[in-house]
């Protein structure tokens, strides 16, 4: 069935029907957080020894190349997954889990002071707010109950009998990943794209921003700002978020 939630921004993996659910995707690393929730949780699991020091140093020294320009973005984050995973092979899951909780008592004060008004607003007028983040689920799910986001997804590592096994279940940094995540948990759910609305700050969520109705490009990096200039998404800093977001949501 077609409704005037179809169109150009649908996504065919995606079923849309009349009377169906608005979304509200959110990023979180850069976006509702000033940081990347993945690269402080490996610094906290390096300094208290708790994984593999050479692997996480690794981690740190591709994301260098990137920011010199010496790689590019797909093959960092393919490359800096497999080495996270390899960081964390055979560490025990709870140790790693009681260090994200450590680490997130810390910076949950980090949080941008719009983010749980953002939340809020969003689910009063009618959106239901998901969290779709490359940072790992670890740590996306706390953010997700500090904020009383009830769907989040982050990156997943292989376990296996309590342990970690060193490899990557769902790398949900890379390119086009975030779509493909979004597409299997609303499978079978009645969505409207048209909308919904999205909020990312890197090229990861250039592929969410054009699926929806209402884009929005938050403190966007040089590659999704061209994009938002080319595509006339709108772009909003920490300062404009909440009433770009209301102007969108009627």
């Amino acid at each position: 069935m077609t409704s005037e939630c179809d169109g150009a921004n649908s996504s065919p993996a995606i079923t849309v029907f009349n009377d169906s659910t608005r979304l509200a995707i959110l990023d979180v690393d850069g976006t509702l957080y000033p940081g990347a929730l993945g690269v402080e949780l490996l610094r906290a699991l390096m300094k208290g020894g708790l994984c593999r020091s050479d692997r996480g140093e690794a981690v740190f020294e591709v994301l260098r190349r990137y920011r010199a320009r010496e790689v590019d973005f797909a093959t960092m984050s393919v490359t800096a997954y497999g080495l996270f995973a390899s960081a964390l092979k055979d560490c025990p899951c709870s140790e790693v889990e009681r260090a994200a909780r450590d680490l997130w008592a810390h910076e949950r004060s980090r949080l941008f002071p719009f983010a749980s008004e953002l939340v809020k607003m969003l689910k009063d007028r009618g959106c239901e707010p998901m969290l779709i983040s490359g940072s790992p689920q670890e740590m996306v799910g706390l953010v997700a109950g500090e904020l009383g986001v009830r769907e989040f997804r982050g990156s997943l590592f292989s376990r296996r009998s309590g342990f970690y096994t060193g490899d990557v279940e769902l790398s949900s940094g890379v390119l086009g990943e975030k779509e493909r995540i979004l597409a299997a948990i609303t499978r079978g759910r009645n969505i409207c794209l048209r909308g919904s609305m999205a909020i990312g700050d890197s090229l990861t969520d250039s592929v969410l921003l054009r699926l929806v109705g209402h884009p929005i490009a938050f403190e966007p990096d040089p590659e999704l700002l061209s994009l938002a200039l080319h595509h006339g998404w709108v772009v909003a800093d920490r300062d404009s978020i909440l009433d770009r977001a209301r102007a969108l949501i009627p």
